[in-house]
């Protein structure tokens, strides 16, 4: 049987739905949770939603403005306040979130695990920058 493992949770879900199937009860905790984008059913992908989103820009003389986020939460947290769309950079990611200075340290698969993080949490597209990406380079080895 499914057992709760967080006290909160436990509160937000009736006595009818703890009866429930077990991974149609884990459906709604995660979408309580993450909100709709794990459920989204929008036919478009990423890319022609920033498509879409480039055309706008250049049809209107605006620019689209893009904002730096390399984690879940400052995802969330632009497309909270209004910006249509999040950079990543793996720059951004070595230093922020493994610590380490930008000097091709970090590999592509680094950079992955926080993009996989932030695009389940959000609904607009993702500018991912991942320069070498694949990690020691001759500038780094000894």
């Amino acid at each position: 049987l499914f057992q709760h493992s967080n006290s909160e949770t436990r509160r937000h879900i009736s006595h009818h739905e703890q009866q429930e199937h077990p991974p149609t009860l884990l459906a709604k905790m995660f979408a309580q949770t993450f909100g709709r984008r794990a459920f989204s059913s929008s036919s478009k992908s990423a890319g022609a939603k920033f498509r879409e989103l480039m055309l706008e820009a250049h049809k209107t003389k605006k620019p689209l403005q893009i904002v730096g986020a390399t984690s879940a939460y400052a995802g969330r947290m632009a497309q909270n306040i209004g910006f249509k769309s999040i950079y990543v950079s793996g720059g951004g990611v070595a230093l922020s979130n493994l610590g380490v200075p930008d000097l091709g340290v970090t590999g592509l698969d680094d950079v992955l695990v926080d993009v996989r993080r932030l695009t389940r949490v959000t609904n607009v597209p993702a500018l991912v920058d991942i320069d070498t990406g694949f990690g020691a380079s001759i500038f780094n080895t000894e």
